[in-house]
């Protein structure tokens, strides 16, 4: 995952708890709360094989997805899980037989492993009860009851899953994405699962009466994943799918279905999600002309930044930019006067203690350290190190065989070879987590250019670790005395103007 993401919130006196359209006795914060949690108390009978039952969930800061460890259980009894969920959420249940792969101690019981999977729904501060009769032989979830203060939310997913069979729509819509043979397809088929599951809340919510916080989440929900996948697939089609093809004129009319600032929508990852592609794919797009203006990266971030601030409440301003930001920091080097301006425009105090600490301890490798040592082979199978390219600067990416954008980088990185060809400077790829028939190929292929260098033994877990390497591709710059100048370069481009830079100064 690399997960992307981006948040709105509505009034600035949810900070305070009130829920919208809810009674005091119902109420429930909808703001995200770095330091909250819920409990899962799990009551478990007649199990007469050692289990383990898993828990997962999505957070916001930082963007991840969570595995809990694993509870162990046998026979009848009660545990609790305590999960530092950030806000109303979708918790993932995992219920399996002890496998060899889980089994850390050799009087664990050894069977197979058959996970079964459902979803649940929790909220910070409130304690979910999940009883599970094991002598049922009932599979999940019909086997699970729920109880306590928000038990019907997730009753609402476990008959869902029972009224679906367990049809994963999110799956559907991801398959449509890649496999559409143009954008009508694509549409139809991505509009006709959203209005399946919409009709299905409605009719649920005529017979159940959920909250109306949950079911603008859930609608909400549903829509904007739809909408995500809806701005990506031009993308998909054309740089993955290599499929170019007009995209028809009232594509875009989903737009103007919901308001950007979307109060209802707070709780759904998918609509910070949307709001970023809608601004990096829509209002300020990267374009073939646009990649010629040295200056442009500069006003997108001023363009980003000032959008945030002038179309939405503060509460969802700040949380937007946080998440952008907090991206930054996870998956590519973010400047100091770039933190900066984002942190100054962010105005939520935990939100700039939180993104000051990430900052200044996330980075594993800063301007100045020196560069993790390796020993790879390279298309000879002569053995290279670092040491080899001492007196030039050194520009690595990082790869694997498999990812689509690291193969569409390399005619550009073929041009910085040229470029750079009589200045004592290196273009060094490294592929990693890849066989080296399939390396072999793409070099062949691609007519790779640069030095060419793959990891073998355990050389993908050191370097992954050392050079902190979250996505691919990733790249790093290195000076002629072997000391780091950035680590994770945004692009290409960006690589030849440091070079130049650097070149500059000897």
């Amino acid at each position: 995952m690399n997960f992307p993401l981006r948040t709105l919130l509505p009034l600035f006196s949810l900070l305070a708890g009130i829920c919208i359209g809810q009674h005091n006795s119902d109420s429930v914060s909808l703001h995200i709360d770095l330091n909250s949690c819920g409990t899962i108390e799990f009551n478990f009978e007649n199990a007469s094989d050692s289990m383990k039952l898993e828990t997962s969930f999505i957070i916001v800061f930082p963007a991840g997805y969570i595995d809990c460890d694993p509870i162990k259980f046998k026979g009848n009894g009660k545990k609790y899980l305590n999960l530092k969920i950030q806000m109303p959420e979708k918790v993932s249940l995992s219920v399996s037989f002890l496998s060899p792969t889980s089994v850390f101690n050799p009087s664990d019981t050894i069977l197979f492993d058959r996970n079964k999977n459902t979803t649940c729904f929790l909220v910070p501060g409130d304690t979910l009860s999940i009883t599970i009769d094991f002598s049922n032989k009932e599979p999940l979830p019909n086997c699970i009851k729920y109880s306590g203060k928000w038990a019907q939310l997730s009753d609402y997913y476990k008959n869902k899953e029972i009224f679906f069979h367990k049809n994963n729509f999110i799956v559907g819509k991801a398959i449509a994405a890649n496999t559409a043979p143009d954008y009508e397809t694509f549409s139809k088929v991505t509009d006709s699962l959203t209005n399946i599951e919409l009709n299905y809340l409605k009719n649920y919510y005529q017979k159940s009466r959920l909250p109306k916080w949950f079911t603008d989440y859930e609608e909400k929900d549903i829509r904007y994943i739809s909408y995500v996948e809806k701005l990506s697939e031009p993308s998909i089609m054309k740089r993955m799918r290599d499929i170019d093809k007009p995209i028809p004129t009232d594509y875009y009319n989903f737009l103007k279905e919901q308001p950007l600032n979307n109060q209802a929508a707070i709780l759904s990852i998918y609509y910070y999600v949307f709001l970023d592609f809608y601004f990096s794919l829509i209002k300020m797009p990267y374009t073939d002309s646009t990649q010629k203006d040295t200056n442009y990266a500069s006003k997108r971030l001023n363009g980003f930044i000032s959008s945030s601030l002038k179309n939405y409440d503060e509460y969802i301003s700040d949380i937007l930019l946080a998440i952008k930001l907090d991206q930054g920091i996870s998956n590519w080097y973010v400047p100091k006067e770039e933190y900066i301006f984002y942190s100054n425009a962010i105005r939520r105090a935990d939100l700039k203690q939180y993104l000051e600490q990430r900052y200044v301890n996330k980075y594993v490798l800063k301007e100045g350290d020196p560069a993790p040592y390796f020993y790879l082979k390279n298309e000879q199978n002569e053995s290279v190190s670092l040491k080899n390219f001492a007196g030039n600067i050194v520009y690595i990416t990082f790869w694997f065989t498999g990812c689509k954008p690291c193969i569409k980088e390399i005619p550009d990185e073929n041009k910085l070879v040229d470029v750079f060809k009589n200045d004592k400077v290196k273009i060094v790829s490294i592929c990693m987590n890849s066989s080296e028939e399939s390396w072999r190929q793409v070099i062949e292929k691609y007519g790779v250019k640069s030095t060419t260098l793959i990891c073998r033994g355990n050389w993908d877990k050191i370097l992954k670790e050392k050079y902190d390497i979250n996505a691919y591709p990733h790249h790093v710059l290195i000076d002629k005395y072997g000391k780091i100048i950035v680590n994770k370069l945004i692009s290409l481009h960006e690589a030849e103007q440091e070079i130049r830079k650097w070149l500059e100064k000897e």
